[in-house]
């Protein structure tokens, strides 16, 4: 009796422990396939395992000494000054510098065949074996390289990341690539989306003007880079069209960052991925871009590490879309819906100030993304016409000519130096070159007539020319130079 009535009550239990047997398999099928589609060669064991210790083990307080090539070589550790101390970069670069002359006179002095004196030169010593260790030691002197460690950000990184991940595992499904390719910004930006590089990249996928161009709308109004739903479609279809004309995923990671032009040439010379690791050295193929794919292995494993503890990691944004009838302002959208600026900035990062500031209409066509309740989706299908224009707000540019300056022609349209770089996208100098075209922000056009007014009509002296990258087509990260003037502060003069 006792077995028939077990019989009938054990089932229940079924479930429970499908669930927590599932709890524990998953892991090994996400690792299963991924080791598919995303292999780690021999060749990139150090490096995978040097960025995991990099984003899980050392914190952002302390700088990593190890050797370029060989990442397995670890030679210390620095201990940081908390950047938010008055002098603490200058600080920090002190002892960075201190501690790497240390390193590099104990190479030099174990080359020349002095015998270790403690135990960090034990240490040291023993990571070179071999005939050849002298002059392996000697080589590495020149090689020392310092990585500040990522812990804390990568976290930060992690949680940012649950608000836009399953949503972007969805559009990589849809376009018939592995999921695991969402995980791809921990590297490029820690996922935030107001993230900007020295090279002009910007959003989680760091888009390049010049490449974001040619997947999304990049203008006045709009910056698409900056969506990272939007940019991850056209990172989607980067990617694909990489694999697709070099055949593995080891290769297009890494074209993501040098480009794809770049890895085909690469392939063409070595063939395969290992080797294109182990001796492509050719144009701008550094540091950077022969670990990037190791890093996103090592920021993967990371990452799906972490999602399966306690971290509260953001809840995924639920919104509904309206695709915008006509040109509309920021202010009419705000009393139609009865919703915050703040409110639509979180869920349109993609529309720049200009339009917050009401110098730029919201363009026709836009997906405008508002929070899904039941009032604003009624509200959708009932914006009045009167609230929408045929035509965007016109644009006023200045063409530069010989002698200008960025802070001369601010002056006269009166304007900030800083509002009229942010209008151009331009460098921390305010570089500029003869001919380029400068939008003026909106603000001038209330203070002058429409024809463009000459800056000067005294002779000036022509400025020492400078060069800056400016950004191929067919490279997403390489620069290329052109001649510019640069605007910078001017100082007195020592005698």
């Amino acid at each position: 009796m006792n077995n028939i009535l077990c019989h009938f009550r054990c089932p229940p239990l079924l479930p429970t422990v499908f669930a927590a047997l599932l709890i524990l398999v998953t892991p090994f099928l996400e690792y299963a396939a991924a080791s598919q589609s995303f292999p780690s060669p021999a060749a990139i064991q150090a490096n995978v395992q040097f960025w995991e210790k990099i984003y899980a083990d050392y914190s952002i307080h302390s700088a990593v000494i190890h050797d370029r090539k060989d990442l397995s070589r670890i030679y210390g550790v620095v201990s940081l000054i908390d950047k938010k101390i008055p002098g603490a970069q200058q600080l920090n670069k002190a002892l960075i510098r201190i501690r790497e002359k240390k390193y590099r006179t104990i190479l030099h002095n174990l080359a020349a065949g002095k015998r270790p004196q403690n135990a960090e030169e034990k240490k040291i010593a023993a990571m070179f074996t071999g005939k050849k260790r002298a002059a392996q030691m000697k080589e590495a002197a020149t090689r020392l390289r310092t990585q500040t460690g990522l812990k804390e950000r990568f976290i930060e990184g992690v949680i940012r990341s649950g608000a836009y991940m399953p949503q972007l595992k969805r559009i990589f499904i849809t376009q018939g690539l592995p999921a695991e390719l969402a995980y791809l910004p921990h590297v490029e930006s820690s996922f935030s989306p107001q993230a900007h590089s020295k090279s002009g990249a910007a959003g989680i996928w760091q888009f390049t003007r010049a490449t974001g161009k040619q997947y999304l709308r990049i203008s006045s109004a709009i910056d698409e880079r900056l969506d990272p739903f939007l940019s991850a479609k056209a990172a989607a279809a980067y990617l694909k069209n990489s694999y697709n004309k070099l055949g593995n995923w080891p290769m297009a990671i890494t074209a993501y960052n040098y480009g794809t032009a770049g890895m085909i040439r690469a392939k063409k010379k070595l063939g395969s991925y290992e080797r294109i690791f182990r001796f492509y050295d050719t144009g701008h193929f550094g540091f950077a871009s022969r670990n990037f794919y190791a890093e996103y292995l090592a920021a993967l494993h990371v990452a799906q590490r972490l999602e399966r503890t306690a971290l509260p990691c953001d809840k995924p944004i639920s919104f509904t879309t309206l695709q915008l009838p006509g040109y509309i302002s920021i202010a009419s959208l705000q009393r139609h819906f009865n919703i915050t600026t703040q409110t639509l900035r979180r869920f349109n990062p993609a529309l720049k100030e200009a339009i917050f500031q009401g110098k730029k209409l919201v363009p026709k066509d836009y997906q405008l993304r508002l929070p899904n309740t039941p009032a604003l989706t009624r509200q959708k299908r009932k914006i009045p016409r009167s609230y929408l224009h045929s035509r965007q707000i016109p644009d006023k540019y200045y063409r530069v000519q010989r002698g200008d300056t960025a802070s001369e022609i601010a002056e006269k349209y009166h304007i900030s130096l800083k509002q009229l770089r942010n209008a151009n996208n331009l460098d921390r100098n305010a570089a500029i070159f003869i001919g380029q075209r400068l939008r003026i922000p909106q603000r001038s056009l209330r203070k002058n007539n429409t024809k463009t007014p000459p800056l000067t009509k005294q002779k000036k002296q022509f400025r020492q020319q400078r060069q800056i990258p400016i950004l191929s087509d067919n490279k997403k990260k390489t620069p290329q130079f052109t001649l510019v003037n640069s605007e910078k502060k001017k100082r007195p003069t020592r005698h």
